[in-house]
């Protein structure tokens, strides 16, 4: 991958082996380090893989949480006298993506990527449960570290070096958040995934790299965050416990302390992070790129579990749910929906009991660097061994994305379009209605009754004839506008945007003054960074009237935290929207603002800068600084 957009990870392609000469000991020890992270990692899945006409195997291993009710009560008693605070314990519904574990019908081995070739080959003779992985295997996932103290200190370099070479930004967006799909999903193709997996049947992927999603997020990190934020019970965090098929929530009021959290989870209590990216960067760079591909929001939750211990009961989730393992291990058990109309629900269940459920599909254990999958109404359960602990993050799509959620915002529209030009419809009922219809009538049948409900129907298909899908699928794009996260820019791009601009230093100067010409070439940061769509406007002072006008709606100062802001939008005047939907057409590439078409250089360069002060243009090469007259 050769994106300049690798904001979160970028691609090495692997190398032919190299036929070097390497000696004995060198050798034995490289090779009693291989032995050492085998030894970690375990293998507890020699009989389960993929067939040769690559239908998933089931798995089953693993069993449910131990009866713990004794050591319950016991951590009730201590912590009721630590604290004068009153524990709130409660049966409460999961929240969105709440131990959304994600649902497999067998596992799919990743080749262990050994950083000497002539050791990996040498040990692949004998490596018999490491299957060799498909086109895939071509890239190698490299992290990036995320040193902001190392990124800060560099910053000025690369900036003065972007200015002195051209930049690189023709990708489109859309193709570096389905780089991280991949990333995450891999070994699986995400075109196989998408056409075969994604919202029919969950998968596991396994994999011998612990450390494949260690750059997400870790207890340490967990810590730090902690302390240094005013996270707050019920907000940003849930702290929960589930025994003898009772599921309790044991937040207590404002902000968590450390030393308050990490008691909970002594007493065997699970920790949920709600909204992690607010305060994990990576994270949040992981959503943003991935809202790019999918084109909704992707949010996440993370799970932090104690040894020998459950925090939820079984459920399932209104999301497709990608669970990622990062430290420790869990044990899953998951079920196929038990009704038709359990099947891509809508909305996440309530608390289900054990009596309620039929035998599970799929019983695997996550170790860390596994992902496991399944698409929404999969019900699910997860638990901790007496010697693991475990750190998951839950990453969620497509909650409300489906065609009724469409259909919701479409109907009512088409049905306002057609009262307004059929009169068929303002026609009265008629006067017999109320005695043949309803309740007490429901079981008769008539001439007269079935008539009427055929020309009911005959209606209805013509208010289908209204349906405006350009207008829906606006409505569901600055939605959507409004639950996405902010987009994440390389330190190379924020050089092309205004960031780059203006500039307080010492002793009250202003420096890097900037601004766009009719020859800067510029596209949007992103595909799915705005939306233009045209809505009635405020009512009139003076008449009360309102009228159609453009507006952009963008996600550049969105919260982080879900909804934290009121949505954004620039009005955008009517003799210009035709340069803007040409920009938003000319996407990825760059379009000089002289080559958009419109008369009038001051309206559009005057309504452009209005975009670049908002964060929304990326220029294909830094601006250069005006120099101020001297006096």
């Amino acid at each position: 991958m050769d994106t300049p957009l690798s904001a979160f990870a970028t691609y090495k392609a692997m190398k032919p082996a190299a036929a070097t000469h390497i000696s004995k000991k060198k050798k034995r020890k490289l090779k009693k380090k291989y032995e050492e992270s085998e030894a970690v990692n375990g293998d507890s899945f020699a009989e389960n893989g993929v067939s040769e006409s690559g239908e998933l195997i089931g798995l089953s291993n693993g069993e449910g949480p131990s009866n713990t009710d004794g050591k319950i009560k016991k951590r009730k008693k201590k912590l009721k006298n630590k604290s004068n605070k009153k524990l709130k314990f409660q049966n409460d519904l999961p929240a969105v993506g709440e131990e959304a574990s994600m649902n497999g019908n067998a596992k799919i081995k990743l080749k262990k990527k050994i950083h000497n070739d002539e050791l990996e080959s040498e040990n692949d003779e004998n490596d018999d449960d490491v299957e060799a992985v498909d086109s895939n295997d071509d890239f190698e996932i490299v992290p990036v570290a995320f040193d902001n103290a190392k990124l800060q200190t560099t910053k000025d370099k690369k900036k003065q070096k972007m200015k002195s070479k051209k930049a690189d930004f023709t990708h489109d967006s859309t193709k570096s958040g389905e780089d991280v799909v991949n990333w995450m999903i891999s070994p699986l193709s995400i075109e196989d995934f998408m056409s075969k997996t994604w919202e029919k049947e969950p998968v596991f992927v396994c994999r011998k790299t612990p450390d494949y999603y260690s750059a997400l997020l870790s207890t340490p990190q967990i810590d730090e965050m902690l302390r240094n934020n005013s996270i707050i019970f019920g907000k940003n965090l849930d702290v929960t416990s589930y025994t003898n098929g009772e599921r309790e929530t044991h937040n207590s009021v404002g902000r968590a302390l450390p030393h308050v959290v990490w008691d909970f989870y002594e007493n065997k209590c699970s920790i949920r992070l709600l909204n992690p990216q607010t305060y994990c960067k990576n994270l949040h760079t992981v959503n943003a790129m991935m809202q790019e591909y999918f084109g909704c929001f992707v949010g996440a939750n993370a799970y932090l579990t104690p040894p020998d211990s459950q925090g939820f009961a079984p459920h399932f989730d209104d999301i497709e749910a990608f669970i990622l393992q990062i430290e420790g291990q869990k044990k899953w058990k998951v079920y196929k929906p038990r009704l038709p109309a359990e099947e891509l629900p809508r909305f996440s269940s309530r608390n289900l009991t054990e009596e309620e459920l039929d035998e599970p599909v799929m019983e695997v254990t996550l170790k860390a660097g596994d992902m496991l999958y399944f698409p929404r109404g999969y019900i699910h359960q997860g638990c901790t061994d007496p010697d693991y602990h475990s750190l998951h993050v839950t990453i969620s799509v497509y909650q409300r994305n489906s065609f009724a959620d469409l259909l919701e915002k479409a109907l009512p529209v088409a049905l306002h379009s057609a009262i307004k030009s059929d009169i068929e419809l303002r026609k009265g009922l008629p006067l017999n209605m109320i005695n043949q219809f309803g309740f007490a009538q429901s079981g008769e049948t008539s001439d007269e009754k079935r008539q009427l409900i055929e020309h009911v129907k005959s209606l209805l298909h013509r208010v289908v004839d209204y349906i405006d899908l350009d207008s829906a699928v606006d409505s569901v794009a600055t939605s959507f506008m409004h639950d996405a996260l902010p987009p994440v820019l390389t330190l190379e791009e924020l050089s092309c945007t205004v960031d780059s601009g203006l500039r307080m230093t010492h002793e009250g100067h202003v420096i890097n003054r900037v601004q766009l010409d009719p020859s800067s070439s510029i596209k949007f940061i992103r595909r799915h960074c705005c939306r233009l769509v045209q809505e009635e406007s405020e009512p009139d002072e003076e008449t009360g009237l309102r009228e159609l006008e453009a507006r952009l709606y963008y996600t550049l100062e969105n919260s982080l935290e879900y909804h934290g802001n009121d949505p954004q939008f620039l009005v955008v005047p009517d003799s210009l929207v035709g340069c803007v939907i040409s920009l938003i057409k000319s996407y990825p590439k760059f379009v000089k603002i002289e080559d958009l078409g419109h008369s009038n250089e001051d309206e559009i360069l005057q309504l452009l800068t209005d975009f670049w002060e908002h964060g929304l243009l990326l220029t294909e090469e830094p601006l250069v600084p005006i120099e101020e007259p001297t006096e």
